[in-house]
């Protein structure tokens, strides 16, 4: 029987995600998928800004880079108003922008990585059966007649809304649908802006999207009022989306063909727990909810950034076994959260009341056309400012001040500055070292150089002294903070244990503190 350490079931984003950041750590994983090739349709099409830091953490979003563009914003038209215009260029990320590419590019480009790192995709491989114990679990797969066992120490059921792992362990997974009908069409049309915003429209007809996808496609999406009663199983035509488009749509826009035409519902679902026994749910096995807001897959991509490292961890030897109860902890509310406001969302949007869609129409422009509410809602919308920190209320130290920043909250990425003159942005480091310790100091003192020794023998990763400014030492690694980046969110004098994933384990202001704190993390 085959022995590894991770067995993943799925291999869509989520599952290609996962096996990627626990190869590249070393771990021994298997992925399988009950397709027999990729699905060639689109689907999720738009990557975001805390996304491609993830996949910028695991060495690939250049390659992401290279094969979508990035969409400049956003215009909201409220009934006939004219539209209210969102910049995503103030986001503070290295990556401003939500990123066009589809779902179908984005399995190309993880499962060629993943190749690239000795691990190929089981494809027509499905899953039959599993029994654990405390130590592993004993997985069943079929592949086309026949049957094999994979003995695994964990599982990550990455295999769907429908995941056969959920439902053959029994794990509920409450919700309810949302009884509301999409049209989904990408297709080649005459009249559609390519300036790269994405146009969202809230008519008394219903709901349009619109995007470009690159190559002359067209997202577009509608919810139509008059096309709610409609069985999901009837086959969308061409020419009933064509009618459904010249409803909802003010540019008289003219389909020419279709690549991909679809109809579906959503439902907003949370499974009753993350994890049974050695077996953890990610993604869509785990939360469903409306497409609104784009959340889906991003959602997923993080499950597996969060879970992974913990995983890594805990396998190595690094990290109590514990910490992997952290993953529903941190997750979990995330995902609440989402369910919440993408159905809230989608209420607001598909009003019947015409009263109470002028209201919506005035006070939605109004809003969104506030600058302090769009960074607001673009930041909880990208999933920056999502943070873990109400997990970690005993690890926030006492000492120093409220507005620095908590264990649990992200730390941006920004450029620090090598003696040298050279820069390095914090998370080309994380990529190369996982884990980070940092010194935030005034300058280099002997006390640092001992302290340096006493961290870099009991942690793993790496050890830096990050200053202000001030000579270096042989045998440090020192750098400068010559832009004040940290400074924002760091005192002098406090100690950082920054996580694999780019969220702060630590911050204290005492090395005793740090070593106390930094157990619930690393042993």
């Amino acid at each position: 029987m085959t022995q590894i350490d991770v067995l993943i079931i799925g291999a869509g984003p989520v599952g290609l995600t996962a096996a990627n950041l626990l190869t590249k750590q070393g771990v021994s994983c298997m992925i399988v998928d009950q397709l027999t090739e990729r699905s060639p349709y689109s689907k999720a099409f738009g990557i975001q800004p805390r996304t491609l830091e993830m996949l910028h953490l695991l060495g690939v979003s250049e390659r992401f880079i290279d094969r979508g563009y990035p969409a400049a914003g956003a215009r909201i038209h409220f009934g006939h108003q004219s539209p209210a215009t969102v910049e995503f260029g103030s986001l503070h990320t290295p990556y401003p922008y939500i990123f066009v590419l589809s779902q179908a590019e984005t399995e190309i480009i993880l499962e060629a990585y993943l190749s690239e790192q000795g691990v190929t995709v089981q494809r027509n491989t499905s899953f039959f059966h599993l029994e654990q114990n405390e130590q592993e679990s004993v997985v069943t797969l079929q592949h086309k007649d026949s049957f094999f066992s994979i003995q695994a120490r964990y599982v990550l059921a990455c295999d769907g809304a429908h995941s056969s792992v959920r439902e053959k362990l029994r794990v509920p997974f409450k919700g309810s649908a949302h009884h509301v009908t999409y049209f989904l069409g990408d297709v080649k049309a005459t009249n559609v802006p390519h300036d790269g915003y994405l146009n969202a429209f809230l008519t008394d007809s219903g709901v349009g999207f619109c995007l470009p996808l690159g190559n002359d496609v067209t997202r577009l999406i509608t919810i139509d009022s008059t096309q709610q009663q409609r069985s999901h199983q009837l086959p969308l035509t061409l020419d009933e989306f064509q009618q459904s488009v010249n409803r909802i749509f003010p540019w008289n826009i003219t389909i020419q063909e279709s690549t991909w035409l679809s109809q579906f519902g959503t439902a907003e679902k949370l499974v009753s727990s993350y994890r049974k026994g050695n077996v953890f749910f990610l993604g869509d096995a785990a939360h469903v909810h409306s497409p609104l807001g784009g959340q889906g897959m991003n959602t997923g991509i993080q499950d597996a950034a969060n879970l992974s490292w913990k995983l890594a961890s805990v396998l190595k030897g690094h990290s109590p076994l514990s910490l992997l109860n952290s993953y529903e902890k941190e997750r979990r509310p995330i995902a609440r959260t989402i369910l919440r406001s993408t159905t809230m969302g989608l209420r607001a949007a598909t009003l019947q009341h015409k009263f109470a869609r002028q209201a919506r129409n005035n006070v939605g422009k109004r809003v969104i056309g506030t600058s302090v509410a769009q960074e607001q809602i673009l930041a909880r919308l990208m999933n920056l400012s999502f943070s873990y920190k109400r997990c970690y209320k005993t690890l926030q130290d006492p000492h120093l001040s409220r507005t620095s920043i908590q264990p649990g909250d992200r730390l941006p990425d920004m450029r620090l500055l090598h003696p040298n003159g050279s820069s390095v942005r914090l998370y080309d480091l994380l990529q190369k070292y996982g884990f980070l310790t940092l010194l935030y100091r005034d300058a280099i003192t002997d006390q640092e150089l001992d302290e340096i020794q006493h961290l870099s023998h009991r942690y793993p990763g790496h050890v830096s002294v990050i200053t202000k400014g001030g000579p270096s030492k042989k045998g440090v690694s020192h750098l400068y903070d010559d832009k004040r980046a940290l400074h924002r969110y760091a005192e002098p004098g406090s100690y950082l244990l920054i996580r694999p994933d780019g969220y702060v384990g630590v911050h204290a202001s005492s090395l005793s503190s740090f070593n106390e704190q930094s157990q619930f993390f690393l042993t």
